[in-house]
């Protein structure tokens, strides 16, 4: 379906500030919206940001247009876009921030389209949710609204199989975009020895012959894999080539580094911490440097890798994720998860300049491909894939049904309790169970077989981003159960009674959509039975 013009709004927020803007997020996000207004001009309705920070300089011609839009408020009647465009769907703040009401609900019809980087969260839970509790539900929160996207951009085929394995999207409503590198990068410095005239003046403690590490203090970028894999070079190769790290750390880490690379046998000499590094220098870098090694644990895409190759750099990097996906094939790549390996795999490439040439010309083959203009085409007809998609119905792919149980649950000692557990136990086997209970109970309870435990102030974005198949209220006489009623004013669904005298209470009969009540002795399979065929 063709795209009506200014039908597309886009959320730019994370183009703004520091903490996206300088990662590789931010830079797809500014370099797709450039792309796409300038592949079709006419098809950009709005670019929103926020007033309170600073516009891109890339964006001040868009500005000078007219089509920056300050905050999210909602649109004049009838001039809601056709799409909304959120480029980065787990920036930290409220859902409203990134999928303002009236994108939802409003009068319009809407399409939401997502662009998926990656779900490494949820596929590394133990390092991203272990001592992150409360970053658990905010990313549950933009799961649910991946999931009830109209279309998900995906940057790799990689990303895409994840949407499809752990989230459940439909292949139909997945478009492929990859990612692209721009011609504007890689020609900050032209040629090897405009590189090391740079190099030698900003960073002198550099020496030729280096091999290079790009990436952030995040675990899974393995960083300290990298410095221990330097180790069991042969002392001789690393005094020949240092490892330089480029990487925006503090004092404190940098320290805590450097006393590691020391218990390992390395010379402060031979590793050079470089910190923050800017776009022209770290051009020169990739220009200059003998290697550059990419050994991160998951990876959505890889822009390191692709920028490092628009630099003529020969690459070495993991064979995990999407990252044999942007090579284009298994030459020097590794297992990130052993250092022996990533040293070997070095060795045999950093003293043998026929593979380094080798791997420099599979740079230039490679980053040819990888253009912003057929990301943008890509992403025009994930818009028009969108528009195909009637905007009111839900949008979810099913695995297994999902049902949402709000119950009383132990510690709590009640009926309501006791019975919601054997409910749910016989549920798992065929659905997965959200159980809300009221604020502080049972929150931290062991989940399994496909449960998550929820609090009842978290229902309300709950039930609109998970997309349920049912919603029911387990109540009794206790305590617990009046914060469920009160939330089945604002949300009906099916009561299943374990206290009788509840029956008569207008709340529960005005706003039930029905009411069970199990028998005496029942272990929940009334109650079971009657959930899954709704």
């Amino acid at each position: 379906m063709p795209l009506p013009p200014a039908s597309v709004w886009i959320d730019a927020q994370s183009t703004q500030g520091t903490g996206s803007a300088e990662r590789g997020l931010g830079r797809h996000v500014v370099e797709v919206v450039s792309a796409i207004h300038a592949t079709a001009p006419g098809t950009l309705g709005s670019v929103r940001l926020q007033p309170e920070l600073p516009v891109p300089a890339s964006f001040e011609p868009l500005a000078e247009q007219g089509l920056i839009g300050w905050g999210l408020g909602p649109p004049a009647a009838g001039e809601a876009p056709a799409i909304y465009h959120i480029p980065s769907p787990f920036e930290v703040g409220g859902i409203e921030r990134i999928w303002p009401d009236w994108a939802r609900h409003g009068r319009d019809p809407v399409r939401t389209v997502v662009t998926l980087h990656d779900l490494v969260p949820l596929v590394m839970e133990d390092l991203y949710f272990g001592e992150r509790p409360g970053f658990k539900p905010v990313y549950e929160a933009r799961l649910g609204l991946i999931r009830q996207a109209h279309q998900v951009l995906a940057i790799s085929d990689n990303t895409a199989a994840d949407a499809v394995e752990l989230l459940g999207v439909s292949s139909e409503r997945i478009t492929l975009i990859e990612s692209g590198v721009s011609d504007a990068f890689s020609s900050l410095v032209s040629s090897p020895e405009e590189a090391e005239g740079i190099l030698a003046s900003s960073y002198p403690r550099i020496r030729d012959g280096f091999l290079l590490y790009v990436g952030g203090g995040d675990p899974r970028k393995n960083m300290r894999g990298t410095i221990e894999a330097f180790s069991c070079l042969p002392e001789s190769r690393r005094h020949a080539h240092q490892l330089v790290i480029v990487c925006r750390l503090g004092p404190h880490e940098t320290a805590e580094l450097r006393v590691f690379a020391h218990r390992l046998g390395i010379d402060d000499s031979d590793l050079f911490f470089a910190g923050f590094v800017p776009d022209r220098e770290l051009a020169a870098m990739y220009r200059r440097c003998l290697l550059f090694v990419f050994p991160s644990l998951y990876e959505g895409f890889g822009l390191p890798v692709l920028e490092a190759m628009s630099c003529d750099a020969p690459v070495a990097a993991s064979n995990t994720s999407s990252i044999p996906e942007v090579l284009g094939d298994l030459d020097a790549t590794f297992d990130p998860a052993d250092p022996e390996d990533i040293a070997e795999t070095l060795l045999g490439v950093i003293d043998h300049p026929e593979r380094l040439e080798r791997l420099r010309e599979r740079s230039r083959r490679r980053v040819a491909r990888y253009t912003w203009e057929k990301t943008a085409a890509k992403t025009l007809e994930g818009y028009e894939a969108a528009l195909s998609v009637p905007a009111g119905r839900s949008v979810r792919s099913k695995k297994r049904k999902r049902i949402a149980l709000a119950t009383p649950w132990p510690p709590q000692d009640s009926p309501a309790a006791s019975a919601s557990m054997r409910l749910v136990a016989l549920l798992t086997e065929h659905a997965d169970v959200d159980v809300i209970v009221a604020d502080g109970e049972g929150t931290d309870t062991v989940s399994h077989n496909g449960v998550r435990f929820w609090s009842v102030d978290e229902l309300d974005w709950l039930l609109e981003l998970r997309g349920h198949d049912a919603l029911a209220y387990a109540l009794d006489g206790s305590k617990a159960s009046r914060p469920l009623i009160d939330a089945l004013s604002r949300h009906p669904g099916t009561v299943i009674l374990h206290e009788p005298s509840l029956a008569g209470r207008e709340e529960i009969g005005s706003n039930a959509t029905a009411v069970l009540a199990p028998p005496a002795g029942d272990d929940g399979q009334l109650a079971y039975a009657e959930l899954l065929e709704l």
